[in-house]
């Protein structure tokens, strides 16, 4: 039986990103990609392509929390996912944090968004996208802000990541010949199999001073 293949382009890293942050991700979106394979080969085997990419935050998250751990294998990395936040003071609920990874000197807090992709051409708009990611930045410090004793000495990252599902006609297309040059998005890598994919993508701010 042929198995069917996911295609995967992975565009240029910015280069204001720190050398080893460039390292963690280019390693990672590697690794996605085998686990979004590893799902073809089983669970969607029989079932049409686009049903690989129809999925939900949570799942994407997490198909992304296995990635960084088969990534690095050898190093001490943690994770937690959809963890609880609380004020330091009166321990008044905030909210749910995405994700969360403690890999070598580095905290690295994802906030995470999953969306259908309608149009490529908001993402040359540079005053869009900037907006976009403040707002899930904004979201992820309060995050940081109420337990930021908790960080220690680390660096701590706060990483707006999007997943944007891709079936409309042509839009893996346009994805594929996409250049990124909005400067804004630090990361991004396209996942597909015929008309249907997901692109993923986002921003690295930090690092950020923690209490001592």
């Amino acid at each position: 039986m042929t198995t069917n293949k996911i295609k995967y382009k992975r565009y240029s890293f910015s280069v204001k990103l720190e050398k080893k942050i460039n390292i963690f991700f280019e390693r990672t979106f590697i690794s996605f990609h085998e686990e979004l394979q590893l799902l073809r080969n089983t669970m969607y085997k029989s079932e049409q392509s686009k049903d690989i990419f129809a999925l939900n935050e949570r799942t994407w998250v997490g198909i992304l929390n296995n990635a960084i751990l088969k990534a690095f294998p050898n190093d001490e990395v943690s994770t937690l996912q959809e963890f609880g936040v609380y004020h330091d003071e009166n321990k008044n609920h905030i909210g749910r944090a995405d994700y969360l990874v403690c890999w070598e000197d580095k905290y690295l807090l994802f906030e995470a968004k999953q969306y259908e992709e309608t149009s490529i051409a908001k993402n040359a708009n540079k005053l869009e996208m900037k907006a976009m990611y403040e707002r899930e930045k904004g979201q992820a410090e309060k995050y940081y802000n109420a337990e930021k004793i908790y960080y220690g000495e680390k660096k701590v990252y706060i990483i707006p990541i999007y997943f944007g599902w891709m079936r409309k006609e042509g839009l893996v297309q346009r994805g594929k010949d996409y250049k990124i040059d909005d400067d804004e998005t630090d990361f991004c890598a396209l996942y597909y199999e015929s008309n249907n994919g997901v692109w993923v993508y986002g921003k690295v701010y930090g690092p950020y001073e923690n209490d001592k």
